[in-house]
């Protein structure tokens, strides 16, 4: 969850109810016997799991509602608190979540539109 989250931060957890997590949040959760906090992408309520990933992680994997431990709502470092509920935090957030779950598709959006620019740029230079 790096730069986001780092080793040895201070976090701050409220108990929530899977079914309210929503694209951007960062849950704790526990998987193969460890804590991990992780960005939710998505929200699949009637299959009572959500997609998650790390910031830093290129797969997304789901979790079931029953290794929910919490929401994480501030991070503490270097005795700074930074909360995660003010409206530029959520929008940060949510873009961060809908940039990880569709980074494959504007990766080659991105590819193809500098291609054209390329290709432009040598029709000028003909």
């Amino acid at each position: 969850m790096r730069p986001e989250i780092l080793p040895g931060d201070n976090l701050q957890i409220a108990q929530v109810s899977a079914e309210t997590l929503r694209a951007g949040d960062i849950c704790v959760f526990k998987k193969d016997g460890r804590l991990i906090a992780h960005r939710v992408l998505r929200n699949f309520p009637a299959q009572r799991r959500f997609q998650e990933k790390g910031d830093g992680k290129f797969q997304p994997y789901l979790v079931d509602y029953a290794d929910v431990i919490g929401k994480v709502n501030a991070v503490e470092r270097a005795g700074v608190r930074r909360t995660l509920d003010r409206p530029t935090q959520r929008f940060r957030s949510r873009f961060i979540a809908f940039f990880s779950l569709n980074k494959y598709r504007l990766i080659m959006l991105f590819s193809r539109i500098k291609q054209r620019i390329d290709g432009i740029a040598l029709q000028k230079l003909h």
